[in-house]
Parts: structure tokens; C-alpha cells; sequence
């Protein structure tokens, strides 16, 4: 809201960055003031001055301070809270966390247990008439909206409590993890933000790169140093800002992506982590009987040139990750606006300074600034390509800008995203080059329907579940129980695959080369999407679990599975499956045929067993000896007759 602010002014442009920096300006001044003061109220001036200093010499706290993200408003709307807090003083206290909710997330979390803490503090001092002032209770209404505010705008623009980057990014939301994997990743990533925070060379191969090494032990120290301290509500003060920032840094833990970009989630509380670990230097050095300091001071000084160092490399970043911007984000912007027709759309994998100068309509295939692409995108290339095929026709981009290293199966082994029309490269890193592409719709709903030669005289298809769609997952009361593998090796498989080997071998004889004869020759006859069948699925290493309706009771149907080896690494695969129907066990399914070509199956479920419009079908895995698992791609089933 405020980089717009900005905008309204009339900074405009690449004028926008002057409005960014005069904010991250104002944000650091606040920072070193809120610092000092922290420090001066807690423990010492002296700590107080120190922990400015380090903080100024953070070449990696500096980077994230211009870099444009919130980094800035949020560690100085953090530390202001924690000032006002030691200093009792409420309203501002409330409007200030009620801002810092606002920010990020992580604020909303923060104001909810320090809101707690302060209720038990002025039920312990019954100082109820101060903090029931009007000005009081205006702050903490303020701060209640602001924490509950996000989620209501979320709610009522996109039909989700929580919003679209929490989908894409967090465990929480992840469409293939079990209950048990989510907290096993969880607990992974906790460890890994604690061995961050210790400046552990995993992370920091040079110490202070990105923290001081030991500074989550002395933080630690310092709190525990505060909590027995002299100072009147010491426990409560070590409590208010120790804890919170223990459960903050629980909830980033959720997020698969928590070292991203730097480890930009942990960036903002650096600056309350050297204060608590300078803190702990100076108790320390108390228990050893250093009276006059100097041990302290001598290890602020240690620490200022173990930071000082690592400044050129960040400025260097700094400068890389601004010409990174400037030479491809932009110039595929203004490349897109000088070469699209009006009411072109594109799609994109990165939102920033493409969608800033960009003056097209955008689908983010990430999800980040797009509804209901963010948990497809998850799910992999199959995934997304099915939600791709439910855009209406007329709302369907043209093109796509993307990274083709993210999309290696819809940009590389398959032609949706072909035709590279311009290629931008990145100047320090090849792998992230970005191209534009024209999306290719010719296959889009073409894998709809079995083959011809598939349904016999008088079938009709009653229903049909397309495997990885999540719409029509979730219509057909989908599941899948996955086991073995911890995370399924593909969980979403996506195959083009040339139509079915037999009726190509009967139609085109003398054909053996697919890429280099049969392509050309379909595409020539204008007949290569009557063939050419692009789809996805899912790995099933357990069982399936599905509905099927529109039956006809006491009739028999006829189930019919598209399958497909994609791997190639036998001349033939074979899969076993056991079928249950309405809790019935009705038999074996065996599947074999030869790799890379569309295979297409029927089992017959007795009318017997139905007897109402629906059918519930389990398909169990049996696996096979060189295949511990099945792909299936799509369902239908079908009955004689009308009906």
C-alpha cells in the first residue's frame, strides 16, 4: 500500500525506485533508533550502540534493506513494537502491531502472543483503567481488524482463507504430502532454520556471510539473561519478546521455500537477534566477573570485522541481481509490449518487474498473483496443464514467458509452450535465461475421450474422471493412498505420447521413426491432434479410490483406464491391479503393453453390485517385478443402451 502511495504521487516507472528507497530509507533510520533504544531500555547505552553497529555492518542485512522487498518496513515496524512494549505503552504499542499484521504473516502470528502477554500483565497489575482508555481500545481494535483483515480480503476476492504465496509456499498446503510427511519436512526445515541462525557453515560457508556465527546460542543467552535480570517484570519482559519470536520462526518453518531468496524470511529479525546475543555476550561476561566490559568489548569488535568482509560480496549481489532485473525482467516486458496484439494474454512464472512493466493481461502459472494456479502448479507440469485446459478459450494466453528450466516438459520435450519467439539471458546465470513462447491449444481437450476402437456397439459413456484434473478429482470424490517411496518419485506424470502403437502400425506400416516421419506426416494431413494425445496423471504406488456416476442399477459397466509406461526401460510393462467396486471384491486387472504408446483397458464391474446411480471403485497396486507401481491417466465408464 504504500509502494502504491508512491505511485499515485507520480513515481513512475523506473521513478518507482526512488519512492522504494526513500522508504527503505525512513525504515533503517527507524531501525538503528529502535535498536538503541531497545538495547539502552534493556540492558546498557553501550549494548545499545553496539548492536547499531553491527547491524550497519551486515552487508547482508543492507541487501535486504534495498532490495526493494519488505524487509525493511517489517524489522522496523518489529523492533518498533518490542520498544513500545518495554515501555508500556499501549495504544501505540496496538496501532503499531496492528501495521506490522498488515506487513507480513508472520506480524499477525507476533501481535497474537504479544496481545496475550499483555492481558496477563495488566490482569496481574489490574490496570484495567489505563488500558481501557478510548485511545487504548481504538489501538487494539485496530490491531484485532488488521490481523483477521487479510484473511477476510482474501476470502471475499478469491473464495480462500489464506492467501495465494501461503498456497504456493507453504507445507500446509501441499496437495500430495501426508499429515506425517508435512511434519517430518517441518521439523527438517525448524532444524535447518536453527543451524542458520547458529551461523553454521551449511548454510554461511564464510562465517558472517549472512549471520555471526553463535548468534541463536548468545540470543538465547540474552534472553535467558533478561528473564533474570534485576529489572521489575523481568520474566515477563524476556517472555514478550523471546517467545514470539520462537513461534514465528515455528510458522516459517512451514514453508517448503523458508531459505528462498537469501533466506529473506529471516532477514527482518536480525537485527532483535543481535541485540539478545549481544545481550548474552555481556551476561556472559558478567558470570565470568568482568566487571568493566571489556570482554564484550573486545567481542563487538571481533564481530564488526568478521561482518565487515562479506560487504563487497553483497553489494555485489546487490548490483548482479539489479542488472539480472534490468537485462531480462525488462527487456522481456517491453519486448512483450511492442510485439503483442491488443487483448493478447501471456502467461508468467515470475511476477516482479515483468508484470510491472508489462501492459498485458498475465496468468501467473506460479499462482502467486493468479487465482487457482498456485496448488495445480504444485502438483507439477501435469497438473498445471490440466487447470491450463479449463481456461475458457477467450481467456486463454497466447503466449508464455517463462523460464525454461522450470518447465522442461511443457517447454522442452512437449510443443504447449513452442515456437520461442525471443530469448533473454541471464547475465550470471545460464539456467535462469527467460523465453517467450507461443502456447500451442491444438491438443487441449483431445484427451477426453477413449479411442474409437476402445467402445463397443451400443456403449455410451455414462461418466469420466480425468486423472490429475483437481476438478474433476474432487467432483469424483478422488483420492489416492500412496506407499513405499517417501514423496512419490512423479507424482503427476505427463505424457504426449503418438496415439496407440497398434493402429499406428496398421495404418502406417512402413513407419518407424515417430519424430522424424509419422510427426511431419500427421501434420501434413492436418490429423496430428487426432493422434497426438497430451495428458496427465498420477503415479500410484497404493491405491485409488474414486465415485463414478450416471449409471443405470443392475446393469453391468464397463470400466475403461488409459495408461501409459513413460520410462521406457523395459520392452514391455506390465501392471497388476486388484479392483473393488461397492466394497465387492471383483478381480484382477493385468495391463501390459509396450512403452511410450497410449494403452487403453476394460474391465467389466457386474450389474449385480450396483444398485444405485453410482459406483465406488478401489484399485489397489499390486505391482509387478520390474514395475512397483501404475500410471493412470483417465476413467470412463460405460453401459449399453440409453439410459
Amino acid at each position: 500500500h504504500l509502494l502504491a502511495l508512491g505511485y499515485g504521487l507520480g513515481f513512475r516507472g523506473a521513478g518507482h525506485l526512488v519512492w522504494a528507497y526513500l522508504l527503505a530509507g525512513m525504515a533503517y533510520a527507524s531501525i538503528f533508533y529502535f535498536v538503541f533504544a531497545l538495547g539502552k531500555r534493556l540492558v546498557s547505552p553501550q549494548i545499545g550502540n553496539w548492536a547499531m553497529v553491527l547491524v550497519f555492518v551486515s552487508g547482508y542485512f543492507a541487501w535486504g534493506i534495498w532490495s526493494g522487498m519488505e524487509n525493511a518496513l517489517f524489522s522496523a515496524l518489529l523492533l518498533a513494537v518490542l520498544y513500545f512494549l518495554t515501555e508500556q505503552e499501549w495504544p501505540p504499542l496496538f496501532l503499531t502491531m496492528g501495521f506490522l499484521a498488515l506487513c507480513r504473516p508472520e506480524g499477525g502470528i507476533i501481535a497474537i502472543g504479544i496481545t496475550f502477554f499483555v492481558l496477563s500483565f495488566i490482569a496481574r497489575r489490574s490496570a484495567w483503567p489505563v488500558f481501557l482508555s478510548p485511545m487504548g481500545l481504538l489501538g487494539m481494535g485496530f490491531c484485532l481488524v488488521s490481523i483477521v483483515l487479510p484473511t477476510w480480503i482474501n476470502w471475499f476476492m478469491t473464495g480462500a482463507t489464506a492467501g495465494n504465496s501461503l498456497i504456493a509456499k507453504s507445507l500446509l498446503h501441499s496437495p500430495i504430502l501426508t499429515l506425517g510427511e508435512k511434519g517430518e519436512l517441518w521439523l527438517e526445515n525448524l532444524s535447518g532454520i536453527g543451524l542458520f541462525l547458529l551461523g553454521s557453515p551449511t548454510y554461511s560457508p564464510y562465517p558472517g556471510e549472512f549471520i555471526l556465527p553463535g548468534t541463536l546460542l548468545l540470543a538465547g543467552l540474552g534472553t535467558v539473561g533478561l528473564a533474570l535480570g534485576e529489572k521489575e517484570d523481568r520474566w515477563w519482559r524476556a517472555g514478550a519478546v523471546g517467545l514470539p519470536l520462537v513461534t514465528v520462526f515455528c510458522a516459517i518453518a512451514t514453508l517448503e521455500v523458508w531459505s528462498l531468496h537469501s533466506f529473506r524470511y529471516l532477514h527482518p529479525y536480525l537485527p532483535v537477534l543481535y541485540l539478545l546475543a549481544l545481550a548474552g555476550a555481556e551476561r556472559l561476561a558478567e558470570w565470568a566477573g568482568d566487571r568493566q566490559k571489556i570482554t564484550t568489548m573486545a567481542f563487538c569488535l571481533l564481530a564488526t570485522l568478521v561482518s565487515l568482509p562479506a560487504w563487497p560480496q553483497w553489494l555485489a549481489n546487490s548490483i548482479n541481481q539489479s542488472l539480472t532485473i534490468a537485462e531480462k525482467q525488462k527487456e522481456t516486458a517491453r519486448w512483450l509490449n511492442h510485439n503483442l496484439k491488443k487483448g493478447d494474454r501471456v502467461a508468467i512464472n515470475d511476477a516482479g518487474a515483468l508484470a510491472y512493466y508489462g501492459q498485458f493481461p498475465l496468468l501467473d502459472l506460479v499462482g502467486l498473483v493468479s487465482n487457482d494456479t498456485a496448488i495445480p502448479y504444485r502438483l507439477g507440469e501435469g497438473g498445471l496443464y490440466e487447470r491450463l485446459e479449463q481456461i475458457p478459450k477467450s481467456a486463454r494466453p497466447q503466449y508464455a514467458a517463462v523460464f525454461p528450466s522450470w518447465f522442461p516438459q511443457l517447454a522442452n520435450k512437449y510443443d504447449v509452450f513452442h515456437r520461442p519467439r525471443v530469448t533473454f539471458y541471464d547475465p550470471f546465470d545460464p539456467s535462469f535465461e527467460k523465453t517467450v513462447y507461443e502456447v500451442n491449444w491444438e491438443y487441449a481437450g483431445m484427451e477426453d475421450q477413449p479411442r474409437p476402437a476402445t467402445l463397443q456397439p451400443g456403449w455410451e459413456v455414462r461418466d469420466a474422471l480425468d486423472v490429475a484434473d483437481l476438478e474433476s478429482e474432487a467432483s469424483h470424490l478422488y483420492r489416492v493412498k500412496n506407499a513405499g517411496n517417501r514423496f512419490p518419485p512423479i507424482s503427476i506424470p505427463f505424457r504426449r505420447n503418438f496415439g496407440y502403437h497398434d493402429e499406428i502400425d496398421e495404418r502406417w506400416p512402413d513407419i518407424e521413426e515417430e519424430q522424424e516421419e509419422l510427426i511431419p506426416l500427421l501434420r501434413e494431413q492436418g490429423i496430428l491432434n487426432q493422434y497426438d494425445i497430451v495428458d496427465a496423471g498420477r503415479r500410484i504406488t497404493g491405491e485409488e479410490v474414486f465415485c463414478l456416476s450416471n449409471l443405470a442399477p443392475g446393469q453391468d459397466a464397463y470400466l475403461i483406464i488409459r495408461t501409459c509406461d513413460g520410462i521406457g526401460d523395459h520392452p514391455m510393462f506390465t501392471y497388476r491391479l486388484r479392483v473393488h467396486g461397492n466394497g465387492y471384491f471383483l478381480g484382477d486387472w493385468v495391463l501390459s503393453e509396450t512403452p511410450w504408446n497410449w494403452m487403453e483397458s476394460v474391465f467389466v464391474i457386474p450389474g449385480g453390485i450396483i444398485h444405485e446411480p453410482t459406483v465406488l471403485v478401489r484399485i489397489q497396486n499390486l505391482g509387478t517385478r520390474n514395475f512397483g507401481y501404475y500410471d493412470s491417466f483417465y476413467y470412463w465408464i460405460c453401459q449399453e443402451g440409453s439410459g
